[in-house]
């Protein structure tokens, strides 16, 4: 009788326990990029200061044309190669990123809250934020993570 994919993994779990243990080694390690006093994380600072310009000028997020948001693309590009960044780190970044944003909309530490316009500047920021994440997302989910990081890193359509 032949073995079902169910019952070689239960037969082999200290090989997926192993495998599990490697995968969570190598990400943790790739996880120190994201580090405060990392150079990942100045490009993203600026990046967040970018994004946070484009909808401080327009009412939404959604009236940002493609010529204010190829510099955004442009940085994305540079971190990812640079950094040799993949694409699933990309969209952690971007969603570190839209949290940190959300985050900051309810810190009690901003004197009596941001203003209404803060606010909204930073909701929209966020939600840039994890469009961004999301298309990189789909996209590496269509091509395949290997194949997405080798093309551009966004689309933006």
């Amino acid at each position: 009788m032949k073995q079902t994919l169910t019952q070689l993994i239960e037969q082999k779990e200290s090989l997926f326990r192993d495998q599990w243990r490697s995968t969570v080694e190598i990400l943790r390690d790739r996880v120190e990029l994201f580090s405060t006093d990392s150079p990942v994380f100045a490009k993203v600072h600026g990046l967040m200061l970018s994004v946070i310009a484009i909808v401080e000028n327009k009412e939404s997020a959604e009236q940002a044309v493609d010529a204010q948001l190829r510099p955004i693309v442009f940085r994305l590009r540079e971190i990812q190669s640079t950094h040799q960044l993949s694409s699933t780190e990309m969209v952690v970044m971007l969603f570190l990123m839209r949290n940190v944003l959300k985050n900051m909309i309810e810190s009690p530490v901003l004197p009596d809250g941001p203003d209404h316009h803060t606010h909204e500047a930073l909701k929209q920021a966020s939600n840039l934020m994890n469009r961004l994440g999301l298309v990189i997302f789909e996209k590496a989910m269509r091509l395949g993570e290997e194949e997405a990081s080798q093309q551009d890193v966004l689309a933006i359509e």
